[in-house]
Order: C-alpha cells, then structure tokens, then sequence
C-alpha cells in the first residue's frame, strides 16, 4: 500500500507496508527552478562582487601589479576579513571586510534575496558572497579582465572552504 501526499513543490511516497520512508523527490519543473534561482543568485553576487572588488581590494593597478595582487588573494581566504595592526600584533576580524559586509546587505536586502536565505543562520550567505568575490578575482588573475564562467563548480571548493573555516571560528 502506498500512501502520496502532494505538497506545493514536492511528491512525499511513503511505503506503509514497511514503514520505511523513500526519499523525497522532486519533479523536473521544480528541480529546474531550483537550478534557476541559484544560478540567478549566483550571477547577482559575482556581478556585484566584479563590479566592485576592484576598488574594495585596490586593483586598480597596472596588469604586471594587478595580478601578483590578485593571485595572493586567491592563494587564500584573507580578502573576506578586516586585517590590521594592534600594537605590532597583527589581529585578523573574520568576515569582516567592509566590502564583504556592503555587499551582503546589497545583494541580499536591496535585490530582494532575503526571502530566500535564513536570516538566524548567514553562513551559507557568507560562503556564497566569499565564494563570489574569488570567483570575481578569477578575472584578473592575468593582471586584466578575462570573463570566467558562473557556475556551481567554480563556486564549490571555496564555498566549501568558507563553510569549514566558519564551523572552525
């Protein structure tokens, strides 16, 4: 025997017989609006990250410059914190960057994105602008603009690498 309830974007079919739930499925229209949306999410934060990473990270620079500075960003995650000086000491503010916090409050507020994100828990929003910003300094890894592909793949390790570093602190 079994039981279907039908929700608004997913089909449940639970075996009564056994008592053993089967895994939740969508259906195609669902699964491709889902792609859809966080394609769209994807492309709204490295479309903001491009635009504005140049002057939040000083890259306005000379080509040569530009990507020895671009290539030590990428060589870790330093660009999503506020560094500075204390009395020689240097103190490390995770996730604190200014631009990183505009950009959050730009891309989520002001272009109707938080509907869609858990307002008590922003780690996945930090994962996903971090993972932006990188994907934003992919461009001018040669020192000049050169168009890197939005996709989830090019999000994935460091959107990962954020997530590890946030479950750390």
């Amino acid at each position: 025997m079994v039981d279907m309830r039908e929700s608004r974007s997913t089909v449940i079919v639970t075996d009564v017989v056994r008592d053993v739930p089967y895994e939740t499925f969508e259906t195609p229209r669902v699964h491709e609006e889902m792609v859809t949306a966080m394609s769209h999410m994807r492309r709204l934060f490295k479309t903001y990250a491009t635009h504005n990473i140049q002057d939040a990270l000083h890259l306005r620079l000379p080509p040569a410059e530009r990507a020895i500075v671009v290539k030590a960003h990428l060589s870790g995650l330093e660009f999503l914190h506020k560094v500075e000086i204390v009395d020689g000491v240097k103190v490390t503010h995770f996730f604190k960057a200014k631009y990183l916090i505009n950009m959050m409050v730009d891309v989520i507020w002001q272009w109707g994105l938080y509907h869609n994100i858990n307002l008590e828990k922003l780690d996945c929003a930090f994962g996903l602008t971090g993972a932006a910003v990188h994907n934003a300094l992919k461009v001018f890894r040669e020192g000049t603009y050169e168009d890197v592909e939005v996709s989830a793949d090019q999000f994935y390790d460091t959107y990962n690498a954020i997530m590890m570093l946030i479950k750390e602190i």
